[in-house]
This record gives C-alpha cells, structure tokens and sequence, in this order.
C-alpha cells in the first residue's frame, strides 16, 4: 500500500497511512498520536474512504467519456492511473498492449469498443 492522504471536514482533520503507519493532523498539526497505537478501527475506516474515493474518481471518469461517446489517448491513460482492475501489468497482455498502440498513433476508439474490449480482458486467464 502507498500513502494515503485524506482530508475531512474542510481541512480541519487530516488522515495519513503511511503503510500502516497511521497519523492525524489538527489544523496541521500532529494530534492524538498516543490514542492510534494499534488502532485497527481507524485503520480500516481509511483503508475505506481510500477504496471509496478511488471508485468515486472511477465512476466519474465513466461518466466523462461516455458523455464524450469515445476515449482518447488522454482518457486511456487516465484510466491506467486509476487501476481499478489491476491493468497496469499492461506487457503480458496482448489486448492491452494493442490498446496502448492504438491510442499512441493518436487514434480514438468508441466507448463501447473499449468496454468490450476492457471485459474480455477481464475473462482472459
């Protein structure tokens, strides 16, 4: 796991997990570091909001090229950083590397397509 930074309440509170290394700042500030020595609980709501916020910034990245009705280079890649599905092993794939292809001669291909393309992905052993 990487870091992991969340901010709440406006940026009064912020979360950070270091690699299960977990700390709380106030106003930027250290705060209760005492109180999170073996906090399991609090480990787990962040490894939440982690998950969630990741999924969120999924669901609007869907939305972004399905209004657009095709990707580009940009949102192909945009869509390799957000890793949802664990595609960055892109080299042992042959459909992801045709992708990859496609998109760097600056073609564009239709949502639909990519879906397609994304699924049977998703069933290759």
């Amino acid at each position: 796991m990487v870091m992991f930074k969340a901010s709440l309440e406006d940026g009064k509170y912020t979360y950070i997990n270091d690699n299960g290394k977990q700390q709380i700042l106030r106003y930027g500030f250290p705060w209760k570091e005492k109180e999170l020595a073996g906090d399991n609980l609090l480990l787990a709501m962040g490894n939440e909001i982690e998950r969630l916020q990741l999924e969120l910034r999924y669901v609007k990245f869907l939305r972004q090229i399905e209004s657009k009705g095709f990707i580009n280079k940009e949102d192909f890649y945009q869509y390799m950083d957000l890793d949802i599905e664990g595609h960055r092993s892109i080299g042992d794939n042959c459909t992801m590397k045709m992708m990859v292809d496609h998109f760097e001669r600056g073609q564009t291909m239709k949502v639909d397509n990519f879906y397609t393309l994304i699924k049977n992905k998703e069933n290759m052993p």
